[in-house]
């Protein structure tokens, strides 16, 4: 009994042991902090509503600064609440289409311990800044799934959402019985979809402030069209004698092909703009997203050459006046882009990126372009899938590959649809054979922070401009002209001519000037500091700032420079990625 005895107390000691260490390892859990907020955009007047997140922090303090551009607002302390959740408000100026930054620090004592940053946009209309997602995904599923998937596209400050493939056929998007919606389809591809999945994705997005949008064809119809009384005199064919309909081959195991009709056509026009106005009728979507299938040489029933892109405008003016709703239509690889801003009809410009499209330098050209249309200034949206290359199979996003991209739409004044259910890898939305990586998307979170909280420097009243510019010790390309293995630089300056903002990109570890990375083998960049950057300004500079996502959360940092000779020089703190230069 007593060598018993002995070994209970030998177990209980080391017991106690390890408890204490598993105590003290627990002590020594370095704290953490992750920010959210109730809505993924506010109007004028709205009240954000935060929570912080943390683990380690008992005890300690929050000190918050909110940012507009370089300018601290406000500053606050708050407690962290005991149970790691700590909830805060703030209320933002009444300027309207305007995005800030709330840089949030946990304090032990007077030190920093950790710390995050969330963008806040304030704006009116989701066509000033787009940041457009999509779903892609309506099989049975439960709200609360539904609502954590536009919580995870809230956070990235989505604002608007593509509904990929939601429809029952591409001519009858939404199957009535007794003048209700049915309750269940197959989709094309013979995917099920659900009523309540769809109705359910739209309010949860508009709770958020997300606008949502049912996509589809402008001129597609299944191979039987006949049967719902479209005729095929209003087609587009491949020869002048109406005998060979133009299509859009699909799997075997689809439900069908696709026969193309003549946009231009005001049947064709009527019939399709009347099941937009059936579907209006039934959900709450805000809009229609117009897909089309890119150029083509087609003729119509008569013979007659069709000019598709003529037939977008058509087409478009007819649905914004008979729709009232907002409208989106893609150009593919930049076809029919001008038509459709001439219509005047879309919220915004939308390019789907391809073989014609595929370098850096084409990412600027496009959203410069669309910003100086005659038609009036739009914002880009591109849709360019990265990786695409290693898509048809199983396995990771390269994330040197994604955020140079990212790095490049964003600094050019654009936004990237790339997020939804899952990361974007391919034209087929429901493709999600590639997965992303939780530091990715940890990123992917402080550049879509980041995007929004310059977006007035990035995508505001900002026009391109020249400024010379080299590092010390680095191969510079500026402007149009990209280098793979050189430091890439543009600038921008803003209407009053105030303010002049440069951007550095890193591309001396890139073997190409192509974004796609469709292979996956972009290298990271090295991450270089303290760099003696000098630039052309003929004006006198009375501060510079700097701010990355790579670096500080994307927090602004003001620079000590020199002006001498109609230079400016400074050390740059660091770029990976990504920084920014503001002069003023």
């Amino acid at each position: 009994m007593k060598k018993i005895r002995i070994t209970l107390a030998l177990v209980a000691a080391a017991s106690l042991c390890l408890l204490g260490t598993a105590v003290q390892a627990n002590a020594q859990i370095a704290p953490t902090i992750s920010l959210n907020a109730d809505k993924a955009v506010y109007a004028p007047g709205d009240l954000v509503n935060f929570t912080a997140n943390t683990a380690g922090a008992t005890g300690m303090k929050l000190a918050l600064q909110y940012f507009s551009l370089n300018k601290v607002l406000k500053r606050q302390t708050v407690s962290v609440e005991s149970d790691g959740t700590t909830s805060f408000s703030w209320q933002p100026p009444a300027n309207d289409y305007t995005g800030y930054l709330l840089q949030a620090n946990l304090l032990k004592g007077k030190t920093v311990v950790a710390g995050a940053t969330f963008g806040i946009d304030v704006s009116s209309d989701w066509g000033k800044y787009p940041r457009y997602g999509f779903l892609s995904d309506f099989s049975s599923r439960n709200q609360a799934d539904q609502a954590a998937i536009i919580a995870k596209l809230g956070r990235l400050h989505i604002n608007g959402l593509q509904f990929y493939d939601w429809q029952d056929r591409h001519d009858q998007p939404l199957t009535l019985v007794d003048g209700s919606p049915v309750s269940q389809w197959q989709d094309i591809a013979g995917r099920p979809t659900y009523l309540a999945t769809v109705n359910n994705y739209i309010t949860s997005a508009h709770a958020s402030g997300i606008k949502a949008m049912n996509y589809n064809l402008i001129m597609g119809a299944y191979d039987n069209y006949a049967s719902l009384g479209i005729s095929p005199t209003w087609g587009v064919y491949t020869d002048q004698a109406h005998q060979n309909q133009a299509g859009w081959p699909l799997p075997s195991s689809w439900e069908s092909g696709l026969q193309l009709f003549d946009p231009n056509n005001v049947d064709w026009q009527n019939y399709i703009i009347g099941q937009e106005q059936i579907v209006a009728s039934k959900l709450p979507f805000d809009g229609w997203h117009v897909d089309q299938l890119g150029s083509s040489d087609v003729y119509d029933y008569n013979g007659n050459s069709v000019d598709l892109a003529a037939g977008y405008a058509s087409l478009l003016s007819k649905a914004k006046t008979t729709l009232g709703q907002d409208l989106v239509m893609n150009a593919v690889d930049d076809y029919g882009q001008a038509e459709i801003a001439s219509s005047k009809s879309t919220k915004f410009a939308y390019e789907e990126l391809w073989a014609n499209n595929s370098t850096f330098s084409d990412i600027l050209n496009l959203v410069e372009t669309n910003w100086r249309s005659a038609s009036g200034r739009q914002n880009t949206v591109l849709a360019a899938y990265v990786n695409r290359g290693i898509s048809a199979s199983s396995g990771r996003f390269n994330p040197p590959g994604v955020l140079l991209a990212d790095a490049a739409i964003f600094a050019a004044g654009g936004s990237h649809l790339e997020m939804g259910e899952h990361m974007l890898s391919n034209e087929y939305f429901p493709n999600s054979n590639l997965s992303t990586s939780s530091a990715l998307n940890k990123s992917l979170t402080t550049y879509y922070d980041f995007s929004v909280a310059y977006e007035n420097l990035l995508r505001g009243e900002v026009t391109s401009t020249s400024v010379p510019l080299t590092v010390k010790g680095h191969k510079m390309a500026l402007d149009r002209v990209v280098e793979p293995g050189s430091l890439w630089s543009f600038a921008r300056r803003t209407a009053d001519k105030k303010t002049t903002v440069i951007h550095l990109l890193n591309l001396e570890r890139s073997a190409t000037d192509n974004w796609r990375d469709d292979d996956a083998t972009q290298k990271s960049p090295k991450s270089l500091s303290k760099l003696t950057v000098k630039f052309k300004m003929a004006t006198k500079v009375n501060k510079v700032w700097a701010a990355s996502p790579d670096a500080n959360g994307g927090a602004p940092v003001s620079l000590k420079f020199s002006q001498s000779k109609g230079f400016v020089t400074l050390t740059l703190p660091s770029l990976t990625y990504w920084s920014m230069l503001v002069a003023q």
